[in-house]
């Protein structure tokens, strides 16, 4: 995810910024102000910009001063001809703070102007655009989709979907809430292991998404509807346990011995590599729970499911959905 924003942003400045004024858009104005004070003023002509109105500075207005923030640089200018360059080269980041008088007020006024980043541009469209993909997911259930509300239905009602924005968003929202978790129960006795676990879900996230939902899902398919005369991977799952002991520091005291269990398994093609990834052929009671009745429902013949499979092959592999659910429904 963070490369493809950095590839976006780079891209993004590749074009030139067009800000949202123009020198046209103001005049030197010296003389007297409303409250009776003379000053080299600036004023807002009629040049037909609706981005003075809609930020609060209409035409007719005088501006006195100017404090402009940026990334790189902090600017005061009370000079015409500085105050126009600085209206006229806003980039984005920059923040103006204008000392102003509006038309038929004789009380100076103080107006901020905003330029969002690049970055928080893009934040800004992700956030829009997951909101309506959340929205079109809930039409989804609501219209009696198979997938229910629990866990597993939801993430796998999404990867049908296409919305992969969404997937990605509560894969980092999972991250966070496992760091918070984690520093909770052992942040202040233990902080190495909360550490730790903050670590491993991490790279779990960036290398392997969602590999234990896929492989849960990979399995249960091939056991509930066989495999639909489609092709099929078959490999060997391996499984190692053994139970190690620590004292209250997190001392290492010794280990139980190795079981090693194996399993054959077939499962939808291209879903082998993800379990020889993920490590576990096995998948928890809770979690066939969940799956069955959705595998059930959907069925062999089911359009659906075969997008949802490509869907989930293509997340996998960081690439674009295979297929893709329009999001007409308006986000609330």
């Amino acid at each position: 995810m963070a490369l493809a924003l950095s590839a976006i942003l780079c891209l993004l400045s590749g074009f030139a910024f067009a800000g949202p004024f123009l020198e046209s858009d103001f005049e030197a104005a010296p003389g007297i102000l409303p409250d009776g004070q003379f000053a080299f003023a600036v004023r807002v002509v009629e040049s037909g910009n609706t981005e003075l109105a809609e930020r609060g500075i209409p035409p007719g207005t005088l501006i006195t001063h100017l404090h402009r923030i940026s990334p790189d640089k902090v600017v005061l200018s009370d000079g015409p001809d500085g105050m126009i360059e600085n209206l006229s080269s806003l980039m984005p980041g920059d923040k103006l703070i204008i000392t102003c008088y509006l038309p038929g007020n004789a009380e100076k006024s103080e107006i901020t102007v905003y330029l969002p980043s690049a970055a928080e541009r893009f934040a800004a469209q992700r956030a829009a655009l997951i909101q309506t993909q959340t929205a079109a997911a809930r039409a989804s259930m609501n219209a009696g989709d198979p997938f229910g509300n629990a866990y597993w239905g939801v993430r796998l009602r999404l990867f049908s979907l296409g919305y992969f924005e969404t997937l990605r968003d509560l894969l980092d929202q999972e991250g966070a809430a496992w760091g918070t978790a984690m520093d909770r129960l052992g942040g202040d006795t233990l902080p190495w292991f909360g550490d730790l676990v903050e670590l491993s879900m991490r790279l779990e996230s960036a290398t392997s998404p969602y590999g234990g939902v896929l492989s849960a899902y990979a399995v249960t398919r091939l056991s509930v509807l066989g495999d639909c005369g489609e092709p099929v991977d078959r490999l060997t799952a391996t499984r190692t346990e053994w139970t190690e002991y620590r004292n209250g520091l997190g001392t290492y005291q010794g280990s139980s011995s190795k079981t090693v269990t194996s399993e054959d398994l077939e499962v939808p093609a291209g879903f082998g590599d993800i379990l020889r990834r993920n490590g576990s052929g096995s998948v928890s009671f809770v979690a066939r729970w969940d799956l069955v009745p959705i595998v059930r429902a959907l069925g062999c013949d089911s359009d659906t499911r075969r997008r949802m499979e490509a869907n989930m092959l293509a997340f996998y592999h960081a690439r674009s959905p295979v297929w893709r659910a329009p999001t007409d429904v308006d986000a609330p």
